[in-house]
């Protein structure tokens, strides 16, 4: 079965340990060599691309980690503009500066994710729901037209996991964006995917609306589950 995201919706990935979930998303952006298939994006198959063209389209694709990776002794402004250095190359840039166009917009973005008055704080003085959420500005100052997001919320307390999936959610449907996140946890999916995919040994076993998937669906996927 082939998985699917349109733009403006929120894909929510499930599934056991070792089922691929991770592996799924880093063979999107060929982080991890696909051996079969074809990753179409926007008309592109990365899969097929060379490796100049794969460069230029990863501009297309922003990912989010588990951890939020942030430069620790840069703030959260700095942080977020470095997510446009792919759209310039040049000695500036190569020195750490960046067009003050591309700081006024990181703190745009700032304020989408509701930290802008922590523009000015060190990442490495940030809350783990703060940091990801700069995570999240960083990949939207790419100006992607697709999200992934892998397991954004594993480290998180409830309350900033929500704030998180809440978040994303208003992203894909604000900005047309399609948005792919993996997690490992059933009832936020429930709650926030506009659809869910369940994954079994690298296989799509069901890719249904929230209100569509019972409890032996999800029973299904974590069955045998030993890793």
């Amino acid at each position: 079965m082939a998985l699917t995201v349109a733009a403006g919706e929120l894909v929510v990935v499930l599934g056991a340990n070792g089922s691929g979930k991770s592996t799924l998303l880093r063979c999107i952006v060929r982080l991890t060599e696909p051996t079969s298939g074809s990753i179409r994006i926007l008309g592109s198959d990365f899969a097929r691309l060379p490796a100049r063209q794969l460069r230029e389209a990863r501009r297309r694709v922003a990912m989010i980690f588990q951890t939020a990776n942030l430069v620790r002794r840069r703030s959260a402004l700095e942080n977020v503009a470095t997510g446009a250095l792919g759209r310039h190359r040049d000695l500036a840039t190569a020195l750490g500066r960046l067009p003050r166009a591309e700081l006024l917009r990181a703190g745009a973005l700032l304020e989408r994710v509701g930290l802008l008055h922590l523009a000015q704080r060190r990442a490495d003085t940030l809350s783990g729901g703060e940091a990801q959420r700069v995570a999240i500005a960083r990949g939207l100052a790419q100006q992607p037209r697709l999200l992934l997001a892998d397991e954004p919320v594993a480290s998180l307390d409830p309350e900033a996991a929500q704030d998180v999936l809440v978040l994303l959610s208003r992203l894909a449907v604000d900005d047309g964006l399609g948005v792919l996140c993996v997690l490992h946890q059933p009832e936020l999916a429930l709650w926030h995917a506009h659809r869910i995919a369940g994954l079994r040994h690298g296989s799509v076993l069901f890719d249904a609306p929230p209100a569509e998937v019972t409890s032996s669906m999800l029973s299904m996927l974590y069955r045998g589950d030993t890793d």
